[in-house]
């Protein structure tokens, strides 16, 4: 995506002031986005390659994006007021400030989202949290999801649309490694219980659903190909 994206704006006729500015702004906020230090460190690399600035330029940016995401996301659980209903299967995700601000943001999207498109966000949804369709309608608050919304189509009227789906990749699969991150600390406390009472067997077995879990923890599962590309 990235070098996809550079060898677009090459394409374009830009002076080379606009054409850093809109790399910086189109491309550089995707560098967060990958899974790992060594493909961001590479990528920063092919960026500042191709802008003829410094790494050390492009890394600043990049930290620039991440702060200003940071920023974002504490103002908008501050916002946010969130009452799980009694008996909702919501409890099932122990739900912290970060697993509440990502299902807001994600069912928002689902109703700024059309067709097959919104389809496959909503199953990823139930798929990762192991929700109902019920429990998820319950899972945040109208007015929360409404705001979400609102700004949604904000954005994508201002800004480049790729810029919008790639948040809503990026927050299934925050998702799916908190959930994930959930089951990995509840297996690990039950084998330490079970080493402590002398039950061999069973903490054999929570060892290895501790292992499979810390390998489903180094995936992510969604790209933007799985979701926004509508086979005909």
């Amino acid at each position: 995506m990235i070098e996809f994206l550079l060898q677009t704006l090459n394409k374009v006729d830009l002076d080379p002031r606009t054409f850093k500015l809109r790399a910086r702004e189109e491309v550089i906020p995707y560098v967060p986005l990958l899974p790992n230090k060594i493909d961001q460190d590479h990528f920063e690399n092919v960026i500042a390659e191709a802008l003829k600035t410094t790494k050390d330029a492009v890394h600043f940016e990049v930290e620039r994006c991440i702060e200003l995401a940071q920023n974002n996301t504490q103002q908008q659980m501050e916002r946010e007021t969130y009452i799980p209903p009694a008996e909702s299967g919501i409890n099932k995700m122990e739900p912290t400030d970060r697993k509440k601000s990502l299902l807001t943001f994600l069912l928002g999207a689902v109703e700024v989202l059309e067709g097959q498109v919104a389809d496959k966000v909503r199953s990823k949804i139930l798929e990762f949290t192991n929700l109902s369709e019920e429990e998820l309608l319950s899972a945040v608050s109208v007015s929360s999801k409404a705001e979400v919304i609102f700004k949604a189509e904000k954005f994508i009227a201002e800004q480049p649309k790729r810029l919008f789906e790639a948040e809503v990749v990026h927050s299934l699969n925050q998702l799916y490694q908190l959930v994930v991150k959930r089951d990995l600390n509840q297996a690990k406390e039950e084998q330490r219980k079970a080493e402590l009472e002398g039950d061999s067997t069973k903490a054999e077995i929570l060892l290895k659903q501790v292992s499979e879990l810390q390998k489903r923890l180094q995936i992510e599962p969604v790209s933007v190909e799985d979701v926004f590309i509508v086979k005909t």
